[in-house]
């Protein structure tokens, strides 16, 4: 049975390794910077599942959720800890745009296939209670045990 404990646990996991990762991709910056390659610079991330598409310049993150139709924007100079998303405040229509526009152009370099505006827009809010959690047993038993509990 997936419990609130389960779900608690695996967003703690996600957010470590969310942190991890931007983190990392910090070093990249610091590196950059540190031997003069910073300028004209675009860090573009793609994650999870070709769910999310993500862009960053020295001060501004652009995230992307083209499958529920939600972007978040964040100035990381005045928010490096990503907490106010500007990217719904009518005063950052423009950034989003540029944004987005920075998004778009790495993903016509690359060949991106993910469509940014699907046709079929997902629900916002996931209901977790239709989910059907099937464990795999090539798990370690830890893992079982902590996300299913001995009772499967």
């Amino acid at each position: 049975m997936l419990t609130g404990r389960i779900i608690q646990a695996s967003i703690a996991d996600y957010y470590w390794f969310v942190s991890h990762l931007d983190n990392k991709i910090g070093e990249i910056i610091s590196t950059l910077k540190r031997k003069g390659l910073i300028e004209n610079i675009i860090i573009v991330f793609t994650a999870y599942r070709n769910t999310i598409r993500a862009v960053r310049t020295d001060e501004w993150k652009l995230i992307r959720y083209p499958q529920i139709n939600y972007t978040q924007l964040f100035n990381l100079k005045n928010d490096p800890l990503e907490i106010d998303n500007l990217g719904l405040a009518p005063g950052h229509k423009d950034k989003v745009a540029e944004m987005m526009s920075l998004l778009k152009e790495w993903y016509t370099a690359t060949g991106d296939t993910m469509n940014l505006n699907p046709a079929a827009i997902k629900a916002l809010v996931y209901d977790y209670t239709k989910l059907k959690h099937n464990p795999d047993q090539r798990q370690p038993e830890y893992i079982l045990n902590k996300y299913f509990g001995e009772s499967r």
